[in-house]
């Protein structure tokens, strides 16, 4: 509902897309994709998207009777580096089956939708809900079992429970969602597969004061806990005023406020002044801007940073069947590996849709990631730098309303100034998706 900045360890398994609000929307939570943390966008391992008329027609999103439907996503994949490391590269086959059941209420097209790179496009636009009360509840839970061909120790059931709902009144709005989630994945910040379980929750409120001047105030707070890294907790206010500058922008002012723990590592608190906007000239084209200043201090020690923020993102869809997105950032984020070190990732990602016959579709996308790692005050850490790029290839055919393939490439890289965290990564997948 308001732009912002999350934190959280690097992770390669999970991915937050952000979607054009109220002025802009950068705090998403973590997803059971690939990301680095989980606002800092990486490319899904087997993500190639379906249809918007799949995505928004598969469930009568306009009944307020309660629905219950079962999900089902079969994958196989190729990956030569399975640990995202040179000096210890190892390949593998590996298969996973994720059944899931799901019930809701209401308006909760949002979560009827695949789980990909192309979410934003599928998401409930302000524009597009106009008057129309958007009040839900969604609950969900997937189970994930992933096996491993030739490295049978690396199999792993993975799980993820969602609760979520909206409430909307004459002139305001409340929403609250909870999330757990258990992956076992590769982490780049880690340079290896690790197993950590996440809890997120959220209060967001939204309130009109006139009828072009609103409040935004979103309280996050995440848990990270690792089998064998550093466990982290991050609570977040963000605060907006938002104001409808012309009929298609909006402007806004924020001012968030941190608090992080780290493991080992002596407690953070930041604050964050930024500026924000959102253009949407036409039903094909959006853009969303939001950037300023971060105040960082580090208790225990004498350290305090100061450093810039943003998040921008663009949608634009030309013609009929065609897609194209782009979305670049910049943030701070702790280490899970190294006690007292933060990084500052800045990213560039784009991707393009297109829809090649009636029920065929290609994707590409690709992005740049640079970290920098900075250690606060009292650290014993080499610093580190890296450089994380892949471009991904995918086609997706659509059988029916409820079931379509996808078949994508993807290549990775990392290099960075120490050796543990290089590396160089090629996956072929095949992953069918069924709803019932």
């Amino acid at each position: 509902m308001a732009c912002g900045i999350a934190s959280g360890p690097l992770v390669l398994a999970e991915i937050a897309a952000p979607v054009p609000t109220l002025p802009v929307n950068t705090l998403e939570e973590a997803t059971p994709l690939p990301a680095q943390p989980e606002t800092v966008p990486e490319p899904p391992v087997v993500q190639t998207a379906v249809s918007a008329e799949q995505a928004t027609t598969t469930i009568d999103i306009g009944t307020r009777k309660w629905k219950i439907f079962t999900t089902l996503d079969l994958r196989c994949t190729y990956d030569d580096n399975i640990f995202i490391s040179d000096d210890r590269k190892q390949s593998d086959f590996y298969f996973t089956v994720a059944p899931g059941l799901a019930f809701g209420w209401g308006d909760y097209r949002s979560h009827v939708k695949p789980q990909d790179e192309f979410d934003h496009i599928y998401e409930i636009k302000p524009w597009e809900v106009g008057e129309e009360k958007t009040n839900y509840f969604f609950a969900s839970y997937t189970a994930n079992w992933t096996s491993f061909v030739h490295h049978p120790s690396e199999n792993a059931l993975d799980h993820d429970l969602l609760v979520d709902s909206q409430w909307q009144f004459q002139k305001l709005t409340l929403g609250v969602k909870s999330r757990f989630q258990t992956l076992d994945s590769p982490d780049i910040d880690v340079g290896d597969r690790v197993h950590r379980a996440i809890f997120t929750e959220s209060v967001d409120g939204n309130y009109w004061i006139s009828d072009k001047t609103s409040v935004d105030v979103k309280l996050n707070d995440s848990y990270r806990d690792y089998r064998d890294q550093l466990d982290s907790n991050e609570f977040v206010d963000e605060n907006w005023l938002n104001y409808q500058l012309f009929p298609k922008t909006n402007v806004g002012v924020g001012a968030t406020f941190g608090y992080l723990t780290v493991q080992d590592s002596p407690s953070q608190t930041y604050e964050q002044l930024q500026l924000g906007v959102t253009w949407f000239p036409t039903d094909k084209f959006s853009v969303r801007a939001n950037g300023g200043i971060e105040y960082r201090q580090t208790h225990s020690t004498s350290g305090n940073r100061l450093g810039g923020v943003f998040g921008l993102g663009a949608s634009y869809l030309p013609f009929d069947g065609t897609e194209i997105g782009l979305d670049a950032y910049r943030r701070t984020e702790n280490s899970a590996v190294f006690p007292g070190d933060n990084f500052t990732a800045t990213g560039i990602s784009a991707r393009i849709k297109q829809r090649l016959f009636q029920r065929l579709y290609g994707t590409l996308l690709g992005g740049y990631i640079s970290s920098i790692y900075d250690d606060v005050p009292g650290s014993r850490f080499a610093k580190r730098e890296d450089d994380f790029l892949y471009v991904q290839l995918g086609l997706s055919f659509d059988f029916t309303k409820w079931s379509s393939i996808d078949i994508s490439y993807q290549y990775r890289q990392n290099e960075s100034t120490q050796s543990g965290p290089t590396f160089h990564q090629n996956l072929a997948n095949v992953r069918v998706n069924i709803l019932f």
